[in-house]
């Protein structure tokens, strides 16, 4: 579940200059995450808090690749957003290279 609480709690003066890794025990971009309006919503949390620096990995950057080019609402890249791709081994990185776009 979103806790849209949480999400307010990153624009208070405590966070600033700290570092949040979102959803580090588990994927953003997973095809258990509902909607897009519920990444939309962590996104624009993120943007209303420029003085904290996000860190999100995924192993599924298709999805990713996907979401940003649905959404045009916002100037990316967010200067406190870092986007990353895990992976488990080099054995094809040829897949997750070019889902980057």
């Amino acid at each position: 579940y979103l806790n849209e609480a949480e999400l307010h709690e990153w624009a208070k003066p405590k966070y600033a200059g700290k570092r949040v890794f979102v959803c580090d025990m588990t994927d953003l971009f997973g095809e258990w995450v509902p909607t897009s309006d519920w990444l939309r919503d962590l996104f624009l949390a993120m943007e209303t808090a420029p003085d904290v620096t996000f860190q999100v990995l995924t192993k599924r950057p298709e999805r990713m690749h996907a979401f940003f080019r649905e959404v045009d609402e916002w100037r990316w890249p967010l200067s406190n957003v870092w986007l990353g791709v895990s992976a488990e081994d080099h054995g094809n990185p040829r897949r997750w290279r070019g889902s980057l776009g």
